[in-house]
This record gives C-alpha cells, sequence and structure tokens, in this order.
C-alpha cells in the first residue's frame, strides 16, 4: 500500500487493499495503538473513500480519533459542515461565501458549476466537485510509484463517441510527447478514468507485461490500449444507463 507524507504531521496511507471499511477501521485502530505504545502520542485517523473526505473526516475528532465515512455517506457527511473545512477555502474565501449567505457545504453546493467558475476560475470547478466529494487524487510517492497522466473535462456532456475519442487520442500524444522530454523509455500500465454526468466516476487498468517503449508506434500503442479500456463504457458492459460523458482522464503508470 502507498505511503504520502503530506506535511509534518499530516500523511495519507493507501488501504484499499483491505477487503472493507470494518477491515480498515480494526487496522488504524490498531496502528493508533502502535503510535501511541511506541511514541506516547495520539494520532487522528480519517476512513474514506478518497484523501478529500479522509482529511476532513480526520479534524472530525482531534486530537485522537478515529472517523469512518463509507461512499454512501460522503454526502451526508458534508452537508452541514462549514464551507470552511472545505481544504482550500481560506478566510478570504469564506468570508466572500458568508456575504452570499453561504455558510455550509450544502449552501454551497446549490450553486451552479458556472457561478462558481465566474467567481474562482478554473478552481470553481474543482470546489464545484469537492462539496461533492470528488476527488480522484492518489496517495502516491514518487519514490514508490511513477505515473503521469491528462485529464480533460467536456464543454458539454456528451455521448458522441467521436468528441470523446479525439480527445482520447489528443491526451495520449500529449502523454507520450511529456514522456519523451523526461527521458522515459516506456510504461507497463494504461489506466482510465471516465466521470458521467452523474459525477459516478469510474477506473479501468490495463498492466502489459512487456510494457509500451518509447518509440515511433508508442503513440498508436498508448490509444488502442487505452480505446479498449474506453470501448465498453459506450455501451452494456459498462454504461447500461447511456449515460453522458463528463470528463476522460488517460494515465501510464510503472514508468521505466
Amino acid at each position: 500500500d502507498a505511503f504520502e507524507e503530506a506535511s509534518i504531521d499530516e500523511a495519507y496511507l493507501d488501504v484499499s487493499s483491505l477487503e472493507s471499511f470494518a477491515a480498515a477501521k480494526d487496522r488504524m485502530a490498531e496502528l493508533k495503538r502502535e503510535i501511541r505504545e511506541r511514541e506516547g502520542l495520539g494520532c487522528s485517523i480519517g476512513i474514506a473513500p478518497n484523501k478529500l473526505i479522509a482529511k476532513i473526516a480526520s479534524g472530525r475528532q482531534k486530537p485522537d480519533g478515529l472517523t469512518v465515512v463509507e461512499p454512501e455517506e460522503v454526502m451526508g457527511f458534508l452537508s452541514p459542515l462549514p464551507v470552511r473545512l472545505i481544504p482550500g477555502i481560506g478566510p478570504k474565501t469564506e468570508q466572500f461565501l458568508r456575504q452570499r449567505n453561504l455558510r455550509t457545504v450544502e449552501d454551497l453546493r446549490q450553486v451552479p458549476e458556472t457561478t462558481l467558475i465566474e467567481w474562482f476560475g478554473k478552481w470553481g470547478a474543482r470546489l464545484f466537485e469537492k462539496v461533492r466529494g470528488i476527488d480522484d487524487s492518489e496517495v502516491s510517492n514518487e519514490w514508490t510509484r511513477k505515473s503521469l497522466g491528462e485529464q480533460e473535462t467536456f464543454d458539454a456532456d456528451t455521448r458522441d463517441q467521436s468528441v470523446v475519442m479525439e480527445r482520447l487520442d489528443r491526451m495520449a500524444h500529449r502523454i507520450i510527447f511529456k514522456l519523451v522530454a523526461k527521458d522515459f523509455k516506456g510504461f507497463r500500465t494504461v489506466t482510465l478514468t471516465v466521470r458521467f454526468s452523474d459525477f459516478q466516476t469510474s477506473n479501468r487498468s490495463r498492466t502489459l507485461k512487456n510494457g509500451i517503449p518509447i518509440d515511433d508506434n508508442a503513440s498508436r500503442s498508448l490509444k488502442e490500449t487505452a480505446s479498449s479500456l474506453l470501448l465498453p463504457f459506450f455501451d452494456a458492459r459498462e454504461n447500461p444507463r447511456g449515460k453522458a460523458f463528463r470528463l476522460i482522464g488517460l494515465r501510464v503508470e510503472k514508468l521505466f
């Protein structure tokens, strides 16, 4: 499992290999006991589907708590919280929102994305996701995991396969360009991220035994692998309700 040191007193641990949130809770309770016995210190831990919610949850029972937020509880957990608890909202932004009578996460959730972008620029789109508990960032550090990726949000939700495939092709070319610039020789894992119009997010990965070398065919090989992961999202295999696409992301891992 990956470990990421975020600051002098904050870190993230990926425990997704555990079979359930109950198992994760037991493991983290054990970790708290070990820290207490070895260092004589308490610590607060948040267990959640992603880093954003875990960070917020870790602050709910300080200085020595353990808070678990399961996927179906995310929206309800966030709704009554003051907007100030959303990472990235500082005193000035909080004051700006309070002047508009936006005090809780639920209040802020009622603001259209277009309005948030008008107020805060590109960060407004990220804020729109945060108040819905959406966070795709990984638990990683550059010594244990190397990856490089791209993602794009469509101007309007779309079901047009040609539009989505064109974006995928463009991202594949950009990724290979960056890999060449950074002098990597290839990669072994390809990960595709799809977010639908209802904000449901899915990831699919494929690891290739021999990897894909950086050569004249690299862009084509990456696109072919990514396309094979993407195509099921256009039919009943991965998208039985025919939902429109909001975002697509492509990432390569296990670089060499």
